[in-house]
Parts: C-alpha cells; sequence; structure tokens
C-alpha cells in the first residue's frame, strides 16, 4: 500500500526539487571533472593503443543496462571490440563479484558500470590476476574503497564534481 499524499504537499516536493531549474548536458561541467576520470581515460586509451582486452560489467537496472549501451556503443563508434557482461544477480551476485570474475574470460581490463563500489572481494581477485579495474559508480562508497586502478563515483570522498545525484 502506498502511503497517501495531498496535492500541496507534492507540489511543495516537486518545487523543491526543481528549485534551481531542469539540467541540461550543457549544464553539467566536464566529465574531467570527476575525481580518477582523467586516469581511466589514459588508461582505456592505453588499453585500445596495446590493443588490449576490455570486459565492461553492466548491471540490470535501467542506469547499468542504459550505461553499458552507452560504452558499448563508444567502443563500436571507434571499431574496437570489448566484452560486455550484464550479470545474473541469482547466478553471479550483484554487480562485480568474486563469483563473477572466475567465470570472466581472460582480459587485462574490466571497466564496471553502475556498480563495484562494494566490490571489495572481486578487486583484490583483480589485483591478484594483474587485471586493472575501473570502477564507475555512482551509490554511496563505504570506507576503505575497493582496491582499484580508480574509482570514479561523484559521492567518493574529496569528489569535486557539484551534482552527486548523477546516476551510473
Amino acid at each position: 500500500m502506498y502511503p497517501k499524499i495531498d496535492i500541496q504537499s507534492l507540489k511543495q516536493i516537486l518545487e523543491k526539487r526543481f528549485e534551481d531549474g531542469f539540467l541540461t548536458l550543457r549544464d553539467l561541467p566536464t566529465p574531467d571533472s570527476f575525481k580518477d576520470m582523467q586516469k581511466a581515460t589514459a588508461r582505456i586509451a592505453q588499453a585500445i593503443k596495446n590493443n588490449q582486452k576490455i570486459v565492461l560489467i553492466g548491471d540490470y537496472d535501467v542506469d547499468g543496462v542504459v550505461s553499458t549501451t552507452l560504452i558499448k556503443s563508444f567502443f563500436n563508434h571507434l571499431d574496437y571490440c570489448i566484452e560486455w557482461i550484464i550479470p545474473n544477480r541469482f547466478e553471479d551476485g550483484y554487480g562485480l563479484s568474486a563469483q563473477l570474475i572466475e567465470k570472466l574470460p581472460s582480459c587485462d581490463l574490466i571497466i564496471t558500470v553502475d556498480n563495484g563500489i562494494s566490490s571489495y572481494e572481486a578487486a583484490k581477485m583483480c589485483k591478484k590476476m594483474g587485471i586493472d579495474l575501473i570502477i564507475t559508480d555512482h551509490h554511496t562508497p563505504t570506507y576503505p574503497l575497493p582496491d582499484a586502478y580508480c574509482i570514479v563515483d561523484p559521492k567518493q570522498k574529496d569528489e569535486t564534481f557539484p551534482f552527486v545525484e548523477i546516476c551510473g
């Protein structure tokens, strides 16, 4: 059962939500203002230059599927072949899990989209296997962070990107 909310309360919520107006893409800061974004892009460029194997790990929800599709489309545009996986929560667990790492084809670089900020064991496995891990997520991290090559998440400490609620 949904809680009842009166029209006046709903109006106040919506007015507060949009009191600064609507954002458009031109209103967003450049992506390189994210902490670790330049490190992530440099590693991806290195992987492409050296023809390394890249695996993209998405999520099954809306922002995860859209993010996975956008990143895959980017690599398609470059005519660079990557593997991509949307994990099965029932078989693989949530996001980048140790179970999933064991199933992956050998690779040099893993990029997560909309997951990974709580993938401590998987990050340890990647490190042990010599796989660089780039985590891109928007969920609230706990500390210490996973031991990844780099992490792009607007909710991590010392983040300067001004929109902490931007999705994956």
